[in-house]
């Protein structure tokens, strides 16, 4: 059973392989330990994987929301092809590598990268000194275990946390950087094309999926989520599927959207809603600000066409931070 389960991933793999689709689905090349899809981007300069930041004087959750948000604004820059985190953690559990540890110098740096077979690997820490916090990120080369790039920010508040990332990701993608990290000016989010639009001239069908909680309950990741699709649906950009409408859907073809956070997951149940957009992401608490993560899929393609983060101080702060997210994505 457990064997034919796996033949049928790795043939879903091969046709996602054949459309495009850049990231892993869990099967492994015979011979090699790593993702077919991976190993059709051997070679290639540009494949990254951000591991888990060091935790220094701040919670580990706090670090990980630290790391979600740069793998976020790597993706934005549309420099590198960036390995989504719960594809990294499928592939590194199936090589029996705990992906949830914090990797912070170039020997595992390596180690990750040979094992998700890419290019390069973000490591780092996030700390607090005093009323302070530190980002460290180093980029380095799996195949020559050398350091390229070496960035570090600072930030005074939660708030300039946002910014001191930002340019955290400009300066590893090798755009110019601001020389101070609290005078740091927010780049735009990366839209999807607008409007977006059938051949026919009809609004494209866009669906939610439940976003994924990480160090709040799942109830809060739910609520944030239907604001989101509440304010995307008010847009009028977008024919967005009711959630109540998507559940009955999915449960009749016997898919779970929990925990889809991938882009293959997102192109499955797009097809399944018969949607052309699918939005994926996270939520996530840093202290006292609630953070949240979204990508917009085309399911066609497999490809992410849009992408955007925003944080709000308590119930009042994060709500209208997705709705001001909503109007960026639908720009």
């Amino acid at each position: 059973m457990m064997l034919a389960m796996r033949n049928n991933r790795c043939r879903i793999a091969a046709v996602a392989l054949a459309i495009g689709a850049p990231f892993a689905t869990g099967c492994m090349t015979a011979g090699t330990g790593v993702s077919p899809a991976f190993a059709s981007l051997q070679g290639s300069p540009r494949t990254l994987a951000v591991a888990g930041f060091l935790a220094q004087n701040v919670a580990e959750g706090d670090a990980g929301v630290i790391s979600d948000l740069l793998r976020a604004e790597l993706v934005k820059t549309n420099t590198f092809i960036v390995v989504d985190k719960s594809n990294m953690d499928k592939i590194l559990a199936e090589q029996a590598f705990a992906s949830n540890s914090a990797c912070a110098n170039p020997e595992c740096a390596v180690k990750v990268g040979k094992l998700l077979n890419v290019s390069h690997v973000v490591v780092g820490s996030v700390g607090k000194l005093l009323s302070d916090y530190f980002i460290t990120a180093r980029l380095v080369n799996v195949a020559t275990g050398q350091v390229e790039k070496t960035t570090t920010r600072h930030a005074p508040t939660v708030a300039g946390l946002r910014f001191a990332i930002k340019a955290v990701a400009g300066e590893i993608a090798g755009a110019p950087s601001s020389p101070e990290s609290g005078q740091v000016t927010a780049t735009a989010a990366s839209p999807a094309a607008a409007p977006p639009t059938d051949p026919g001239g009809k609004r494209l069908v866009l669906a939610v999926a439940d976003l994924e909680p990480q160090g709040v309950a799942a109830s809060t990741a739910a609520v944030v989520g239907d604001w989101l699709r509440g304010a995307l649906a008010r847009s009028r950009t977008y024919d967005v599927v009711e959630r109540k409408q998507m559940q009955t859907v999915l449960a009749e073809a016997a898919l779970q959207q929990t925990g889809c956070t991938s882009e293959d997951c997102a192109v499955r149940l797009g097809k399944a809603l018969n949607a052309q957009r699918m939005i994926v992401g996270s939520v996530g608490k840093f202290e006292d600000d609630y953070v949240v993560n979204v990508r917009i899929v085309d399911v066609e393609s497999s490809k992410v066409v849009g992408s955007d983060s925003a944080s709000g101080k308590g119930t009042s702060g994060v709500e209208l931070a997705v709705k001001e997210m909503a109007e960026r994505l639908t720009q």
